[in-house]
């Protein structure tokens, strides 16, 4: 089969989309998953996601990693050059082709609005990031805690730091204070955010 296939997959942090088309932009077949951003759930696993579905999506066209002309990854989580190697190593490892290229998912939001990647992209997901691109250079904020603007994280931080001060009697507690606490009560909530640590759900934004 000539290889007139190309492989599209966007990864975030909260769910994945697969694409493949033809070169002349007819798409064959689409299929979604979880998440897959590495910073998140660990690298393994995340390759170990974004393969799965990569051969879901393939096997739906009825095509093989072989049919395919040219790869892009746009990934959660590649927000450094040695972001993008290592996370290119160890899809190469699980049989994606060398050539695939690994790219921030936020460049996919650029060249979806402007197909010369100029301009500038704010992504505000299950994190934040944003991107600006001149043709020449690209400058971005750095990803992770560091990185956040708006994302969903970074609001379920805030409706954390308000439940907090709901707790301490500063301000009046919500239903969304009730809903955070679950099945905990209020002592054993706090006591427990304080001694282990407590990562909110972007899924509170």
């Amino acid at each position: 089969m000539a290889n007139h296939y190309i492989l599209g997959i966007d990864v975030g942090g909260t769910k994945t989309h697969a694409v493949v088309a033809t070169t002349a932009g007819t798409i064959v077949s689409v299929a979604s998953g979880e998440g897959a951003n590495w910073e998140n759930i660990g690298l393994e696993k995340a390759i170990a996601a974004v393969h799965k579905i990569a051969l879901q999506v393939l096997q739906s066209a009825s095509l093989s990693f072989s049919d395919i002309s040219a790869t892009t990854l746009a990934m959660a989580g590649a927000d450094w050059d040695e972001d993008s190697r290592m996370l290119h190593q160890g899809l190469v490892q699980r049989g994606f082709p060398q050539n695939s290229q690994v790219v921030n998912d936020a460049l996919a939001a650029l060249y979806a609005g402007a197909e010369d990647g100029r301009g500038c992209v704010s992504v505000a997901g299950t994190g934040g990031k944003v991107i600006g691109r001149d043709g020449e250079q690209m400058f971005s904020s750095m990803g992770g805690v560091l990185g956040e603007a708006a994302g969903a994280h970074q609001l379920s931080f805030e409706i954390l730091k308000q439940c907090v001060d709901a707790f301490n009697g500063r301000i009046e507690k919500t239903d969304i204070y009730f809903e955070l606490l679950g099945d905990s009560t209020e002592f054993d909530f706090f006591r427990s955010l304080m001694r282990d640590g407590f990562d909110p759900s972007p899924s509170f934004a």
